[in-house]
């Protein structure tokens, strides 16, 4: 099933919010991931459809696609954008890229050891640079 066919059976199964969401942060739902619309569909109105329910959509920056993924993760951040909609990137790709076990990379605990995150993947050693520590 596609991201749309998601998108389009999550709007006929459930019903708009009876309280707007105001500040609250929307439901993130993964298959919902780099939503495109199909046929004759239209993306503006099941963004729409979908934040009355208090639905975000994901959008995907894979690096190894980047040149066709990018311009089509930016496009439907702007249609977000434009929409007032929140921008939900997973950018895990990205950054399995930038963390990459380098000691630089390191998390530096209260007595300056350096350690890594390994709670995403034990084969990704999350840290970030010493700059931004």
């Amino acid at each position: 099933m596609t991201s749309w066919q998601h998108a389009l059976q999550i709007i006929e199964g459930t019903r708009p919010l009876t309280f707007p969401r105001r500040e609250r942060l929307p439901f993130i739902v993964w298959g919902l991931q780099n939503l495109k619309a199909e046929g004759n569909g239209d993306l503006e109105q099941v963004l729409k459809d979908l934040d009355a329910r208090g639905i975000a959509t994901v959008t995907s920056w894979r690096y190894a696609s980047r040149k066709t993924n990018l311009p089509e993760a930016l496009e439907r951040a702007r249609v977000l954008h434009r929409l007032g909609l929140p921008v939900v990137v997973n950018s895990t790709g990205v950054l399995q890229r930038f963390c990459n076990g380098n000691p630089d990379t390191a998390h530096i605990d209260a007595e300056g050891k350096p350690f890594f995150d390994l709670s995403h993947a034990v084969n990704v050693k999350i840290g970030c640079p010493s700059e931004w520590a």
